[in-house]
C-alpha cells in the first residue's frame, strides 16, 4: 500500500480473527446476514472455506492503531454461489488466453442480499475504499468484487476507481395493510384473479400451512425443513445445496428468535417448508424445498405466506430472493442491485466498461416495460 495512506490493512484467514465485538455495533439493523455468528458458522462448517473455493481472506483496515473498517472477502477459484454472475467474463478471459481465477470477491457465501459490504465506523472516510483496491492491485488476483451492495457504497466505490454493475431484484412493501385482501386490491383485475385462483387450487388439494417462529420449531421440523432442501437442491442441481445441517444447527443457535419456518401439510403430514429471517422491519425469503412438486405450491409457501406474515406483524417489506419475474407478476416490485468491480489489467477496463454499459441499457428497457406492465392499478 502507498505510503501516502496513513491506513493499516491486516488480512483474516478467519472471521473470528477480526474485532467483531467492534465492528457488529456498526450493523445496520437489518443487516443479519453481516452478524459475525453467521459468518463465522459458514467457516467452521465447512460451507464457505479453503476446500469449497472460498478462501477466506477479509480485511481490517486501521488507522493509529483503531480499527476503522471491517471488510469480509473471499479469495476465489470459481464464481458459484454469488448470483450475480460473470460467466460471460470467464469464458472471454479463456478464449483471450487470460487467467480469470482467482478473483477476491466481497459478499456474503451463497447470500444475494442487497446490504452493507464495507462495514465502517464511517461511511464518508473515502480513502478506506482507495485503499482496499490500491492493496488488491497488489496481489495476484485479475479483478476485486463486491456484491449486493447498497446503491450509496456502490457509488463511494465508483469515486474510488471501480466500475459499476447493475442487476435487479423484486421486493414487496407494506402499504399499511390490514389483511390480504386489502393488499389484493391494489392490484389489476387479472393479477388479483390470478393469485386469487392460485391460493384457491391450493386450498383445494388438501394443504394447509403453519408459520412457526424462534422456539416455536421443533427439532422435528428442523430437520424437516433441512431435508427438504437437500432434497429439492439434489433434483435440481444435483448436489444436496451449498449449506449443511451444522450451518443450519449452529444459526438456529445463535439467531433462533429471527428465525421463521413456514411449513406446508398435506392432510397432516409434512410436505414442504421455507426458511426466513426478521431483522428490523423487514422480512427476508431464504431457503425452501418440498418432498413434492405441487402446481402452486411454491408460490404459496415462499410468496402469500410471507405476505401475509408481514401485513400481520406489520413489517416493512419482504426480499424473497433473487431474480424471477413471477415474482412480479405477483406484487413484488423490481428494484436495482448494485455490483463494483476492479481489473487488475488496465487494458481489461474498455471492453468491461464497454459490456457494462450495454448490459445496464438492456437493463433499463426491461425496467420501462416491467413499469408499463405493472400488476398494480394506475394512481
Amino acid at each position: 500500500m502507498g505510503s501516502n495512506n496513513p491506513l493499516k490493512l491486516v488480512t483474516h484467514t478467519s472471521i473470528g480473527d477480526s474485532e467483531t465485538d467492534t465492528w457488529k455495533n456498526w450493523l445496520a439493523d437489518d443487516a443479519i446476514f453481516n452478524h459475525p455468528e453467521i459468518l463465522a458458522a459458514m467457516e467452521s462448517t465447512g460451507c464457505a472455506t479453503v476446500e469449497t473455493g472460498w478462501k477466506p481472506q477479509h480485511l481490517s483496515l486501521y488507522e493509529n492503531d483503531e480499527l476503522k473498517a471491517f471488510l469480509p472477502v473471499y479469495h476465489k477459484t470459481h464464481s458459484y454461489g454469488e448470483y450475480m454472475f460473470d460467466w460471460q467474463w470467464v469464458n472471454g478471459f479463456h478464449r483471450a488466453g487470460i487467467g480469470y481465477y482467482p478473483k477476491a470477491v466481497s459478499a456474503i457465501p451463497f447470500t444475494p442480499v442487497t446490504g452493507q459490504r464495507l462495514i465502517q465506523e464511517s461511511t464518508n472516510n473515502s480513502s478506506i475504499q482507495k485503499a482496499i483496491i490500491e492493496h488488491m492491485e497488489s496481489l495476484e488476483i485479475s479483478n476485486f468484487q463486491c456484491l449486493y451492495l447498497t446503491e450509496a457504497e456502490a457509488k463511494q466505490w465508483q469515486e474510488a476507481g471501480a466500475l459499476i454493475r447493475h442487476g435487479y431484484q423484486f421486493s414487496w412493501y407494506n402499504d399499511s395493510y390490514e389483511h390480504f385482501d386489502q393488499f389484493l386490491e391494489k392490484l389489476r383485475s387479472s393479477a388479483r384473479k390470478k393469485i386469487r385462483r392460485e391460493r384457491r387450487q391450493i386450498a383445494e388439494s388438501k394443504l394447509t400451512f403453519k408459520r412457526f417462529r424462534g422456539a416455536e420449531i421443533t427439532d422435528e421440523i428442523w430437520d424437516f425443513f433441512i431435508l427438504c432442501y437437500k432434497r429439492t437442491y439434489l433434483k435440481r442441481s444435483g448436489h444436496e445445496g451449498y449449506l449443511n445441517k451444522s450451518f443450519y444447527d449452529a444459526i438456529r443457535r445463535t439467531h433462533e428468535a429471527q428465525l421463521i419456518l413456514v411449513v406446508a401439510y398435506f392432510e397432516d403430514e409434512l410436505l414442504a417448508a421455507s426458511l426466513n429471517f426478521v431483522a428490523g422491519n423487514t422480512l427476508y425469503g431464504r431457503y425452501w424445498g418440498t418432498l413434492q412438486d405441487v402446481d402452486g405450491l411454491h408460490f404459496e409457501v415462499c410468496y402469500y405466506q410471507g405476505i401475509e406474515y408481514c401485513i400481520e406483524m406489520n413489517l416493512d417489506c419482504y426480499h424473497p430472493g433473487t431474480q424471477g419475474d413471477y415474482k412480479r407478476r405477483r406484487g413484488f416490485i423490481p428494484e436495482y442491485t448494485y455490483g463494483i468491480y476492479h481489473f487488475a489489467s488496465e487494458s481489461i477496463r474498455p471492453a468491461i466498461e464497454e459490456y457494462l454499459e450495454l448490459e445496464y441499457q438492456e437493463l433499463q428497457q426491461q425496467f420501462a416495460h416491467w413499469q408499463a406492465s405493472s400488476p398494480y392499478k394506475k394512481l
